[in-house]
């Protein structure tokens, strides 16, 4: 019989913090806290002892230094390797800023550092493992989200849980995951400046009100998508709404699902390289001197740039001449698959677009693979190539505030690919 074992721990920052996300140099300081945040740990136990160990955090994303130290130190903890250990970020873009996110949120160095020892004291309660019961079920929610890119592209509506029920069959923890942008909270209304896990924290509640004990969620491709409540000066009530149409799906969804005793287990993790465009000096002035509109980043009438965006191209330009000479070209970022029974759940970095991760599933040797996404540490957007040629916010802009060079236009196809790779080695060894 598998075994599970369940913990969480507020990972709440101060009032005062800068929360992170919805545009540059907005100063939007956090003025209360509607719903606290939490990093969730759910360790899965085989009855072959191969065990996983899954940390979600309700953040926008994290640094790699935190990521990596996270993983270490949980893993030490539960007694796995960080190999072992999958993390990952919901994504609110109502918490704090957690990483160097260029113009977007100042991080606040003295709570960043209180995150690895909250993760340990989650994965530390998730150790005390008990036997269970587990069930996969597959739905579709089709009245949160839209292609905000293209009024054509693709749009995956998929909702996937992992039902875990104690041995007695009663309710105990459900692992969901869904693509759409937690952006659901108007960040111009009063509750923009209010801490919140946005609609998944609204479901994990839901959930619990319906009796369905604890929740762990994990995005899945949103690069593309937000809820259609998103800029519609629309509060929390545009975060209930949202909520609500995913709750209701799931309390169908889980109602039809059974549980088992049976558990196996396989995970493997690795990283795979995401090509860069390293830039020369006139790339950069170019870049600088270009008057582009994107998303809620304004042009004036007269031409001109915004303050917010001339401010955020400066600092970039500046960081990339101070390393013209050190230019990487290339990122390397951990991707892994779970396999659950006879499902691959896949993690991937970033936020990428739905037809990358469409391309996957169909490439994948299992017959049902989900794709979550915002794994281990932020490394922005992978668009795909009509993004690119459309010089779209995604594919031109948030590399700049990660003061990198740009992603090259195949930056999709390594990471399908290496996605691939990885989910074909792990089912040659089954």
């Amino acid at each position: 019989m598998g075994r599970a074992g369940f913990g969480k721990v507020s990972i709440t920052p101060p009032l005062g913090v800068e929360l992170c996300g919805y545009g540059m140099y907005l100063e939007r300081r956090a003025t209360e806290v509607h719903d606290d945040l939490f990093v969730r740990a759910l360790l899965l136990e085989d009855d072959d002892g191969e065990r996983a160990l899954l940390i979600t955090l309700d953040l926008i994303g994290l640094a790699q230094e935190t990521s990596e130290t996270i993983a270490r130190q949980t893993g030490e903890a539960v007694g796995l390797s960080p190999e072992c250990v999958l993390i990952s970020s919901t994504h609110t873009h109502s918490g704090p800023a957690t990483g160097v996110i260029n113009g977007m949120g100042v991080m606040d160095p003295a709570y960043v550092e209180t995150l690895p020892g909250r993760c340990v004291a989650a994965a530390t309660a998730a150790a005390e493992l008990r036997p269970a019961r587990f069930g996969t079920g597959h739905g579709a929610v089709r009245a949160l989200g839209y292609n905000r890119v293209r009024a054509d592209g693709p749009f995956d509506p998929g909702l996937h849980v992992l039902r875990v029920d104690t041995e007695q069959g009663e309710p105990w923890v459900v692992l969901f995951t869904h693509g759409c942008h937690p952006v659901s909270i108007d960040r111009r209304t009063p509750a923009g400046t209010a801490i919140s896990a946005d609609w998944p924290g609204q479901v994990i509640s839901r959930l619990a009100e319906e009796g369905y004990g604890e929740a762990i969620f994990r995005l899945g491709p949103c690069g593309d998508i937000d809820p259609v409540v998103a800029w519609h000066n629309l509060g929390f009530e545009g975060m209930i709404l949202s909520a609500e149409a995913v709750t209701q799906t799931l309390m169908s969804l889980l109602s039809a699902t059974s549980t088992g005793p049976e558990l196996r287990l396989r995970v493997r993790q690795q990283n795979v390289s995401l090509p860069l465009q390293p830039l020369t000096e006139q790339d950069i002035a170019d870049t600088v001197a270009a008057r582009t509109r994107y998303g809620t980043v304004k042009v004036t009438e007269d031409g001109d740039e915004d303050p917010a965006l001339a401010r955020f191209s400066s600092y970039w330009a500046e960081s990339m001449r101070a390393n013209l000479s050190t230019q990487p070209d290339q990122l390397d970022v951990p991707l892994a698959v779970l396999v659950l029974n006879d499902e691959a759940w896949v993690q991937l970095p970033s936020e990428i677009f739905t037809g990358l991760s469409d391309r996957i599933k169909a490439g994948s040797p299992f017959a049902r693979t989900i794709v979550s996404t915002l794994a281990a540490h932020f490394v922005g957007y992978i668009p795909d190539r009509e993004d690119f040629a459309a010089g779209g916010y995604a594919s031109a802009l948030v590399p700049r505030a990660l003061l990198l060079p740009p992603y090259t236009p195949s930056v999709g196809d390594a990471l399908v690919d290496g996605a691939l790779r990885l989910l074909h080695e792990i089912g040659d060894r089954a």
